[in-house]
């Protein structure tokens, strides 16, 4: 679940060392944490981030479901509309973009394609903006969180529990409550999370 030679090189490249050559050996990875304790680093004992690759993908057919649902709508609407009224105003400017309507079935494709590529692109940047760099390092007695380029140092005295809970459009999200009401930490898209829940779980309890 954490194995030890991930943790290493997670740490590594967080101390900004090269780990291009890092090899999965005990002895070798003996060493480096050794020198890393002298130097007063420690190795988390867990490291919780989002899956961003799976978070996409769910973003993805969302933009597509949203997007196909606005085409239909739109052009339900510009057809009663253009059977009641003679639009030929707004005829002749759709025109200048290529589109028709009097072929409904090509305006849907042209509309469609223009408005999930743009949803596609405002969706990857949401995403990174919401997803990317959001982090959680568990030690031996703290946890220490981070969000878009801010920095939380948290005991595990303040962490009240540790869940997780389903969603569709979330994925599988690690909850952390803390003390002080309603405070709570979130991460969305957590691979397995409730295997993983369980033993972050034993590291707050048992600090």
């Amino acid at each position: 679940m954490f194995d030890r030679f991930s943790l290493i090189k997670k740490t590594l490249q967080r101390e900004g060392y090269d780990t291009s050559i890092l090899r999965n050996d005990e002895a070798v990875l003996d060493e480096i944490e050794g020198s890393l304790k002298n130097k007063g680093i420690e190795i988390p004992k867990a490291i919780i981030s989002p899956n961003l690759t799976k978070a996409q993908l769910l973003n993805l057919l969302k933009i597509f479901l949203y997007t196909f649902s606005a085409v239909i709508f739109v052009l339900v609407f510009m057809y009663i509309i253009g059977t009641a009224v003679e639009l030929t105003v707004l005829k002749e400017v759709l025109l200048l973009v290529g589109i028709n309507l009097d072929n409904i079935f090509s305006s849907a494709i042209k509309i469609f394609a223009a408005l999930f590529l743009a949803s596609i692109t405002i969706g990857v940047m949401m995403v990174y903006a919401n997803l990317y760099k959001k982090t959680i390092y568990f030690y031996s007695n703290k946890l220490e969180y981070y969000e878009k380029g801010n920095y939380q140092s948290i005991p595990y005295k303040d962490v009240t529990s540790v869940n997780y809970s389903k969603n569709f459009f979330k994925g599988d999200i690690l909850i952390l409550k803390l003390t002080g009401g309603e405070q709570k930490i979130e991460i969305n898209f957590v691979d397995d999370v409730e295997e993983k829940c369980k033993l972050l779980n034993n590291i707050v309890k048992s600090a």
